[in-house]
């Protein structure tokens, strides 16, 4: 038996089952219950898929230490020195200054 952390989690059991028939003989079988299916349970948690990346050796959804200081020093001025928060009217596409973020091109919403 064996419990995957992978996706919303499942339960494996790996056996062997005797074969259709009047013979005594058995193969190998495998029963996979996803945790979805369990009437009244709950998938896994979000953290349940990080710690089987740890336990698979997947650093994919990891910064490595130098891409998390790379971040820092792009974030750092904005925390240093943030700006003000600009006004704009409720039920808007947002304030008119926001329109130039995306020059020389526009926005594909809200124009």
């Amino acid at each position: 038996m064996s419990f995957s952390l992978a996706g919303t989690g499942e339960v494996d059991l790996s056996l062997l089952a005797k074969q259709p028939g009047i013979a005594d003989e058995l193969e190998p079988a495998r029963v996979a219950l996803p945790l979805t299916s369990v009437q009244d349970a709950d998938p896994l948690p979000p953290y349940s898929r990080l710690i089987h990346d740890v336990l698979v050796g997947d650093r994919a959804l990891f910064t490595r230490p130098d891409g998390l200081s790379a971040a820092w020093k792009a974030v750092q001025p904005l925390l240093d020195t943030p700006s003000r928060p600009i006004s704009y009217p409720l039920g808007s596409w947002g304030p008119a200054k926001a329109r130039g973020l995306a020059a020389p091109h526009t926005w594909l919403l809200g124009q």
